[in-house]
């Protein structure tokens, strides 16, 4: 599922015009990415946990030619997905 399919079942789902389901999804997006970029930690009930992450830098080793490369320090988002969730899946 794509973001267009997801917004067309969200408008169906809540039976609210597919603009509006697209103004509600990015608007959930944009929080996500705001309040983790903040180094906050979202909860959302039934799906998971994102949370940022610091990354240190590194070095590593090019599989191809066995160069080592320097890796620079970087965030990154993790996401524990909810229990309920992973069930869900594993049906």
């Amino acid at each position: 599922m794509n973001k267009t399919e997801m917004i067309k079942e969200i408008s169906v789902r809540t039976e609210i015009k597919r603009v509006e389901a697209k103004k509600a999804l990015n608007a959930v997006v944009d929080i996500i990415r705001e309040e983790v970029s903040k180094n906050w930690e979202i909860r959302v009930s039934g799906i998971g946990t994102f949370k940022k992450v610091h990354k240190d830098a590194r070095t590593a080793r090019n599989p191809k030619t066995g160069d080592t490369i320097k890796v620079p320090a970087k965030n990154i988002v993790k996401v524990r997905i909810a229990k309920d969730f992973k069930e869900a899946v594993n049906k």
